[in-house]
Order: C-alpha cells, then structure tokens, then sequence
C-alpha cells in the first residue's frame, strides 16, 4: 500500500479553509444533540471503511509491511480512535436524555479529595478488564454539588459564541489527531482547522474519508505543511484557539519566537501571541517499583512488560516510562534490572522514523558512556538502550531533565528505611527532580501489607502528574477514554512542562486534577510482539472498542489463541 505524503496547503487554500469555517462557527452551536449522534454515526461506519488501511499505512510509513509486529502496534493505537467515537455517542445519549453524562458509580471521597469511578461501564468491559480501574480525582475543595454544576456546561449555556480552533495535530500517534478535533468539535464547540503534522500526513486523506460528515458541514477543514504554515496559521486573526502536540521547544518557540529573542520574551513572559494557546505535552515519565516478594514468574513478568510498555512505537511516545525508580535495599533488584534488559533483548530493534531521533540518542549516550545497548541496529535503527544505577542526587542529569524522546530508559534507586519511606521519597524524586508531569507509573504486587497499601495510596494523591497508572499501561488509560488527558493543572506559560489543558474530558467536569487508572498485578499477558497472534489480537482489539459485542470478544479470544 503506497505511503503519500499530500502536497503542502497554498496560503490561498489556507485563508480558504478559515473562510469557510468561520462562516460556520456559530452554526455548529445550533447543531442539536440528536443531529451530532447521527453524525457520530456515520463517522463511526466510514471509521470501519478506512481502519485496515489506517493502520497497515502506518506501519509501511514506518519502515515496515503489513503483518509485522509494527502493524499490531498501529491497530492498539488506532483502537481509540473508535473507542472515542462511542464513548461520544454514550454521553450524548446521556445528554439528550438526563441532562449530562451518567457516571458508573457516582462520587466517592480518597481522604478529603472528590473522587468519581469512570471504569469499567458496560458489562462486557467488566468481563474483559476485570479488575481493572479508572477514577478521576478533582481538585481539593470540589464538592458533589459543585462538580455537577459544571457538568456539560456547553449543551446548557445559551450566551455562547462560536469559535475556530486550530489544532496542530501529533506525528508520532495516530488516534491523538482525531481525538484532539471530537475534543474541540463535541466537547468544546469549536469548529476546527487541523494541519497535519508532516511526519504522518499521509493518514490525512483517510481522516478526511472518516471525517467527512464533519467536512460537509463546513466545521472541520484539514490543511497540511510544516513549521512555516504552523506559524501562519497560529497568529491568523481567523484563528480563535490553538490546541498543539508536541514539544516544549515547539510550544516556546509558537508563544516566545525562537532563538535569543524568543528566550528574552520568555524571560520577560511577553508571548508573540495573545490567543489562548493549550498543549499535550512529553515529559521524563517514572516508573516507581514498590519492592517485594517476587516470585521468579512475577519478576520476569514484570520485566516483561515494562519493556513492552518502552517498546511500543519504538519508544516515539509521550507516556513511555523513562526512568524506573526503584530501592537501593530491594533484594531482587539486580535481578529485576536484569531481566528488564533481557525482556528488551526479546524485540526486535525498530526503525527511528521520527525527526531527530539520532540526534536525541546520540545526547544521552554522551552523558552516559557506559549505557547498556541491546540489540543489533542497521542503517536507520537504534538499538533498545537502558542505563541503569543513575545517582538520585546529580539531579540535572539529562536523563532527569530532558525527554528522550527514543527507545531508551533508564533506572536510579533511592536509599530508604523501609518500604513507605521509600514509596514517600520516590514520590518527591519524581515532583521535584524528574522535568514534566503528564503521566507517572506505579508497580505494585497485589499481595502488598496493608501498611505499604497505605503508603501506595497516600503516594497516588502526592503525585503531580495528570495521568497515574498502577501496573497500567498509560497508552490503555488514553484508549479508554475514561479521563481527561494532560498535564497536571498549573503549568505556567514560561514554564510549560507537560503542557496545559487537556483533551478527551468525556464526562465533560471541570477541576479535575488527574485519573487514575488501576491494573492488577499479575496480568500474564502475551505482550511480546513477536508473536503471530499480536497483529491479529490487536486488531480484535480495535474491533471490540468500536462494537463492545459479545461476538467481537470471542473473536479476540480466538485471535490471541493463534500461533
């Protein structure tokens, strides 16, 4: 299947698009509940038209051709996609109906904090992910009343006007894009202009394909090139909103300008652009292994996965864990980084198809000669890369501070008097030594005392981060679309961080300050992607999140028993 990459967008096509969407923002707000699920319809049919070759085009875009492990890797991600378009449909269903979208469970309080359980909703997704778990937290001092009071405000409030939002879409994950444009469009009101990201615009014709219903309206308009159109588009005074996915240095560089005057207006906190500017932003993600009795199933299992949750796009995401952080007095930690290294000799190296990657690489092994390479890389790959036994205390380690944005990791351990104190340290490390606050790992064996229990959970308020995961991958809490997605509230515009704002707010609250997803301990998958049934089970995957029917879970029932 031909990868084609479409012509860069003329400035005339550009004023064009913005044309005709801002002759039709303020009638998207007249569009009723009923019309916008019978669009969601459609969008949902032509979804199924175009998913084989969303994902077989990605994964030839990155080097390799149908049936590889890479195309499994695109149907996981892909799978959101559908997922969001169902979910939409249920809450405006709830809309319609009662008024707002219906939690599963109602509120509950973690200590003196709001909670509310957003997972599982339906029976099968109970059978599928038992145990499994997602809550959202609110901010401190968000009462019951209060959180539903702002409920769906937007399907309430009459004195709105319309606006144009411009998103510029992410390069490195395919459901991101969408999800980001049913975010602006049914979440937000806003009509929404994308310009693809150059490094996957060729899945732009099939949004458009997808999308079209949206497209007939005259409230969504995609648009292609690279920075140059980026930063037309940005301060177009068509333009109302913009929403990016990115980089820190991409967001300073749109608000500030670039070089020396571009950090002197940053310094002075004078943005180049006044318009509200919201971002999904990367970040040094930890991993936090709380120590215990492992037996040698659960060590190696746990090794497993975590390299599986590195290798996924060949380590090219936002939420991969990149630094473990583990006990210095753990009796199974040098045998637990040991197998973590193994688990990644496993896979297979990958192509580094994203900009800079080389570059990104190079960096970290020159601050860290003696890092563990794993793998044999040709021409265009990297190898798997773990540089274990960091010292905690030189906290402007690169590491530490900056992204790598690749398939590496690496491990630091903290010397504590005992497991809590531990969990308590490991927490501070991560607010305050570790840059960005998007998404934050746990690991945790379900047998654990009460006492570390407690100390997990006090742990689990502490952190900073907008998404934690307990022995959950963090790429399955977005696919569920059970949370808001983004940083942890009060990033300040001269010190972004993981950004600000969020995208796939479903249950449409305010306040919140992050989700929480639970996984349990032992899980025994088959995550290692060389395996036949990959492909296969992740496309049943994408299958059952789009039509959660009985006979699409035997079908991936089926599909993981291939050999």
């Amino acid at each position: 299947m031909a990868v084609i990459h479409p012509e860069v967008s003329t400035t005339k096509q550009i004023d064009t698009a913005l044309a005709e969407l801002t002759a039709h923002k303020a009638a998207w707000l007249a569009v009723s509940v009923t019309e916008r699920i019978q669009i969601l319809d459609e969008v949902a049919r032509r979804l199924d038209g175009v998913a084989e070759r969303w994902a077989v085009t990605s994964a030839e875009a990155k080097g390799y051709g149908a049936g590889h492990a890479v195309e499994g890797d695109e149907w996981a991600m892909f799978a959101g996609v559908p997922r969001n378009i169902l979910r939409l449909k249920e809450v405006l269903t709830a809309v319609k109906t009662k008024g707002r979208p219906q939690l599963p469970a109602g509120f509950a309080k973690r200590g003196e904090q709001l909670t509310a359980q957003t997972f599982p909703i339906q029976s099968l997704e109970k059978v599928v992910f038992a145990g499994y778990s997602s809550e959202l937290w609110f901010e401190p001092g968000v009462s019951e009343d209060e959180a539903l009071a702002s409920q769906a405000k937007i399907y309430h409030d009459q004195r709105q006007t319309g606006k144009l939002a411009l998103i510029l879409g992410a390069g490195n994950v395919s459901m991101l894009v969408p999800c980001d444009v049913t975010t602006k469009l049914f979440l937000e009101n806003q009509v929404v202009l994308l310009k693809m990201n150059p490094v996957n615009d060729y899945l732009g014709p099939l949004i458009e394909e997808a999308y079209r219903p949206l497209i007939e309206r005259g409230v969504l308009r995609l648009v292609y090139g690279g920075a140059k159109e980026g930063a037309y588009l940005c301060k177009h005074k068509s333009v109302d909103i913009v929403h990016m996915t990115g980089s820190d240095r991409t967001y300073d560089a749109i608000m500030f300008g670039s070089g020396e005057e571009g950090e002197k207006n940053k310094q002075a906190q004078k943005p180049l652009i006044k318009k509200p500017v919201t971002a999904e932003l990367g970040g040094v993600a930890p991993l936090i292994v709380v120590p215990g009795a492992w037996t040698d199933a659960e060590l190696h299992e746990q090794a497993k996965q975590i390299a599986f949750w590195l290798v996924v796009n060949a380590g090219f995401n936002c939420l991969s864990p990149r630094v473990i952080i583990t006990d210095k007095n753990w009796d199974l930690r040098e045998k637990f980084l040991n197998a973590v290294a193994s688990a990644l000799g496993e896979y297979p190296v990958r192509k580094a198809y994203y900009p800079n990657a080389q570059r990104f690489h190079d960096e970290f092994l020159k601050a860290h000669k003696k890092a563990k390479q794993i793998g044999s890389a040709g021409e265009g790959e990297l190898p798997w890369t773990f540089i274990p036994n960091l010292d905690s205390k030189k906290k402007k380690d690169i590491v530490f501070r900056s992204e790598a944005f690749c398939g590496l990791f690496a491990e630091t351990a903290l010397d504590a008097k005992d497991v809590s104190d531990f969990i308590s340290k490991a927490v501070t490390f991560a607010n305050e030594t570790l840059w960005g606050n998007l998404t934050a790992y746990i690991i945790v064996a379900d047998n654990a005392d009460a006492n570390i229990k407690s100390a997990v959970e006090q742990g689990i308020a502490d952190l900073k981060y907008g998404t934690i995961c307990v022995n959950h991958y963090a790429g399955l809490a977005y696919v569920f679309m059970a949370a808001p997605w983004g940083a942890y509230p009060g990033n300040t515009m001269d010190d972004i961080q993981s950004g600000n704002g969020s995208v796939n707010n479903l249950f449409m609250f305010e306040k919140i300050q992050k989700g929480v997803f639970r996984a349990p301990f032992k899980k025994q998958p088959d995550n290692t992607t060389n395996t036949p049934s990959y492909v296969a089970s992740t496309k049943a995957i994408a299958k059952l999140f789009g039509k959660p029917t009985w006979m699409n879970f035997i079908r991936l029932v089926l599909a993981s028993m291939k050999k």
